[in-house]
C-alpha cells in the first residue's frame, strides 16, 4: 500500500472518530438506521434469539440511555402513547404464567419488551438536528441492499451458488422460474416491509417541492429504485402498503399545497414504470418453474402470485387464520384474555413443534387477538392509531419544515405497515419500532398547534 493511500485511510478513520465522539447519540442513531436491513446477513443464533447488527447496536443504545438516566442527564416524560406501550408489556407479563409453553411465552415477552424499550430509548436520544443524517444513512443502506438484491437475482439465475448470492432455496428460481429477492433479509416479505421506509422517505421528498434535504432528481431516482425492488420481491402486502402510503401522502401534501397534481401523476408514472420494468425482466430472464406455478412462467407466474389472495380453503395461511378465529370463538374468556403471548402455535400443535417451528397466524390483528385477547389488541391498535394521528397532525401543522416532513414520512410508513400486517404477524421487528421511536421523539420536540 502506498504512503498516499495509507494517509488517506488514516484521515478517514480520524475524521470518522471525531464525528462519532462529537455526538455519540447521533452516531448511535445513524448506525442503527444503517443496520436495519441486515436482518439475516450477517447474523448468528444465540439460544433462541437471532443476533444481528441492529440488535447489538440497539443494546448499546439502550445502555447509553440507561447511563443518561442514571446520571440525570436525561429524564423520562411519559405521554399517552408511551403509557400504552408500558401497559402492553405489563399485560404480556401477566399472560405468561397461563401459557401452555412458558419458555415460548417468556421469549415472546422478552423480544417485544426489547423492541419497545429500544423505541422509547430512541425517542429520548432523538434531536431534530439528526433528521438529515438519519435520512442520508437510510438511503445509503437501502441503496446498498437493493444493489445486492439485483446481484442476488441475476446470480441465482446464472448458477452462482446460494452461499454466494445469499438466497434461500425456497426463494430461488426453481420455485417460480425466477428468484424472489430478499437481499440481506430473512424473507422477501420482510425485505419489502423494510423497503417501504426508504420508499416513503423518497416519496415524500419528491412530493415536497420545497424540501432541501436532497435534490429532486436524486429523490426521484431513489423512488424508482425502491419501487422496482419492492415489485421484484413479489410481496402482495408490500404493494398494498405502497398504494396506501401513496394515496394518503398525496392527499396530505396536496392539502399543505406543497405539491401539485402534475407532480403526483409523475410519481404514479414512475412507480408504474418500475412495476412494468419488473414484469419485463421477469418475463425475459426466467427458467422453467416447478409445479408450484401450475404451468405458468415468467410474467404470467408473477401476476398469478400477486392475484393469489390466499383465500382458498386449502391454503396454509387461510387455514391458520381460520384456526385463530375458531379459538377465539370457543369462549368469551379467550376472546378477552387470549391464550398467551406466542401461544397460537403451541395451542394448535398440541405443544409439539413441527420441524422445530411453530405455526403463526400471518395476520397481526388476528394473532394479537388470539394470543393477547381484546385487551392486548386494543392497546396496540390504539397506540398505532395515536402515533399515526399525531404524526399526520404534526405534518399538517407546520408545512415546509423538516420536522413535519420527517413526521409525515414515518406516519406514512406506519400506514403502509398497518396494511401489510394483514399478511404477516411478527410484532417485534426493529425496523418497525425504530421509526416509532423516532416519531415519539419528533412529537415530543415541541408542542404543536392542533
Amino acid at each position: 500500500m502506498s504512503q498516499a493511500s495509507t494517509k488517506t485511510i488514516t484521515n478517514i478513520v480520524k475524521k470518522s472518530y471525531q464525528y462519532i465522539t462529537a455526538d455519540i447519540d447521533r452516531a448511535l442513531l445513524i448506525l442503527l438506521t444503517f443496520a436495519l436491513p441486515f436482518e439475516r446477513i450477517p447474523s448468528f443464533e444465540l439460544f433462541d434469539a437471532t443476533i444481528r447488527p441492529s440488535v447489538i447496536i440497539g443494546l448499546v443504545l439502550i445502555t447509553r440511555v440507561a447511563y443518561l438516566l442514571a446520571t440525570k442527564k436525561a429524564r423520562i416524560n411519559l405521554g399517552f402513547p408511551e403509557k400504552l406501550l408500558i401497559a402492553f408489556m405489563a399485560w404480556l407479563a401477566l399472560l405468561v404464567p397461563e401459557s401452555i409453553n412458558i419458555n415460548r411465552g417468556v421469549g415472546v415477552l422478552l423480544f417485544n419488551s426489547f423492541t419497545i424499550v429500544l423505541a422509547l430509548s430512541v425517542s429520548l436520544l432523538f434531536n431534530k438536528k439528526y433528521i438529515k443524517p438519519i435520512i442520508y444513512s437510510l438511503f445509503l443502506s437501502a441503496l446498498g441492499v437493493c444493489l445486492f438484491g439485483l446481484f442476488q437475482y441475476l446470480g441465482n439465475l446464472y448458477g452462482l451458488p446460494n452461499s454466494v448470492t445469499g438466497i434461500r432455496q425456497m426463494y430461488s428460481w426453481q420455485v417460480f422460474g425466477f428468484p424472489r429477492i430478499h437481499s440481506m433479509s430473512l424473507e422477501p416479505l420482510y425485505f419489502a416491509s423494510y423497503l417501504l421506509l426508504p420508499f416513503c422517505a423518497a416519496f415524500c421528498l419528491v412530493l415536497d417541492s420545497k424540501q432541501k434535504i436532497i435534490s429532486q432528481k436524486l429523490a426521484g431516482s431513489l423512488l424508482f429504485l425502491f419501487s422496482f425492488i419492492i415489485f421484484m420481491t413479489v410481496s402482495r402486502g408490500a404493494l398494498y402498503g405502497m398504494v396506501g402510503a401513496l394515496l394518503v401522502g398525496s392527499a396530505l401534501f396536496a392539502k399543505l399545497k406543497l405539491t401539485s397534481l402534475r407532480r403526483v401523476m409523475l410519481i404514479i408514472v414512475t412507480i408504474l414504470i418500475a412495476g412494468g420494468l419488473s414484469l419485463v425482466i421477469i418475463n425475459f430472464f426466467n427458467k422453467p418453474p416447478s409445479s408450484f406455478t401450475q404451468g405458468q412462467k415468467g410474467a404470467n407466474a408473477y401476476i398469478a402470485q400477486l392475484k393469489n389472495t390466499s383465500l382458498d380453503d386449502n391454503d396454509g395461511r387461510a387455514m391458520s387464520r381460520q384456526k385463530a378465529i375458531d379459538i377465539v370463538s370457543t369462549e368469551q374468556a379467550v376472546l378477552l384474555l387470549g391464550v398467551g403471548p406466542g401461544q397460537f402455535g403451541p395451542v394448535v400443535q398440541n405443544n409439539i413443534p413441527k420441524e422445530g417451528k411453530w405455526t403463526i397466524v400471518n395476520n397481526l390483528p388476528l394473532e394479537l387477538l388470539v394470543e393477547t385477547g381484546l385487551v392486548g389488541l386494543l392497546l396496540v391498535v390504539v397506540f398505532i392509531a395515536t402515533m399515526i394521528f399525531k404524526g399526520l397532525q404534526l405534518g399538517l401543522s407546520k408545512p415546509n419544515n423538516e420536522t413535519s416532513l420527517f413526521a409525515a414520512i414515518i406516519s406514512l410508513y406506519l400506514i403502509s405497515q398497518a396494511i401489510q400486517y394483514q399478511g404477516y404477524s411478527t410484532l417485534y421487528v426493529i425496523y418497525i419500532w425504530f421509526p416509532i421511536g423516532l416519531l415519539i421523539g419528533v412529537i415530543k420536540i415541541k408542542p404543536f398547534k392542533k
